[in-house]
This record gives structure tokens, sequence and C-alpha cells, in this order.
């Protein structure tokens, strides 16, 4: 029961930063995957709940880098951002967002997601 409402509370977080990481949803959904298996056989580890947020983040950006590393092919990978959730609604020039955000590093990339997805 905790792990379900944890997973719904957290998923599409983990989704939006992992898709900007990685600039391919399905390898974002690989990245999260590998990170819940990854924060549900730690947990216990974790003392502070309040620090799940900043813990979870570093895990699915581990994954993701770590998919990225694997990954032989990266110039065919674009970011999709959905503005289903309303983070992105209202951005006229979303075209040139992604574009811009292509152009950056993974590590630049994560820390803009980071800022303005995560706080």
């Amino acid at each position: 029961m905790a792990l379900t409402i944890l997973v719904q509370r957290w998923q599409t977080p983990l989704m939006k930063f992992a898709s900007i990481v990685c600039r391919n949803n399905d390898l974002a959904q690989e990245a999260v995957q590998d990170a819940w298996i990854a924060i549900i056989k730690g947990i216990k580890k974790l003392r502070d709940a309040a620090l799940f947020k900043h813990w979870a983040l570093r895990i699915v950006h581990r994954k993701s880098i770590d998919l990225l590393r694997k990954r032989t092919d990266n110039t065919d990978s674009e970011i999709e951002l959905e503005g289903s959730t309303g983070e992105t609604e209202g951005i006229e020039h979303k075209d040139e967002i992604e574009k811009i955000l292509l152009s950056l590093s993974e590590n630049h990339r994560s820390v803009l997601a980071l800022h303005y997805l995560h706080d």
C-alpha cells in the first residue's frame, strides 16, 4: 500500500527529470524503472523521509547517465516535453526551448531540470 502511494506520487516527477536527462522517453522509462528497483532495495537505508525527493532524483540521474553511457547512438534522441500535467502549458516557444535543451550537455540539462522542475 505504501509503495503504491509512493509510486503514484513520484512517478511523474521522476519521469520528467529522466526525460530531460536522457532526451528520449523510452530511455527515460527504463532509467526510472531501474531507479525504482534501486529505491525499493535501498529505502530502508534512508534515515530521513524528508530527503526522499533528493535521494530519488540522484538515483534517477545516476541510472539515466548509466543508460546514456551504454547507448552507442545518442544522435537520434529527442526531448519529448509533454504538457499533460501542466508543467509546460503556456510555453509559447516550446520548440525553441527544446532546441536549446538539446544543445546542452547532460549535466547542464540535469541542473536546469532540478532547479526548475524540482526546486
